[in-house]
């Protein structure tokens, strides 16, 4: 599947002032993006690795401001 097709999510922590990461999920991949600059580059993850980094990160603890 092509990313175009995929789609991209927002974060659900993105903020209100332009500070967001999108993703978009192809079935064999993640990517990521910022949502400010949407043109290439962007990152791709094994989804594997990127259940492990959204596992990872969700037990993470919040960081102060932000």
């Amino acid at each position: 599947m092509l990313v175009a097709q995929a789609g991209w999510v927002r974060s659900r922590r993105s903020s209100a002032v332009g500070n967001c990461v999108e993703a978009a999920f192809t079935g064999d991949s993640v990517r990521v993006r910022d949502s400010a600059t949407p043109d290439p580059p962007q990152l791709e993850f094994a989804p594997g690795a990127w259940a492990e980094f959204v596992r990872w990160s969700a037990a993470a603890a919040p960081v102060e401001g932000g």
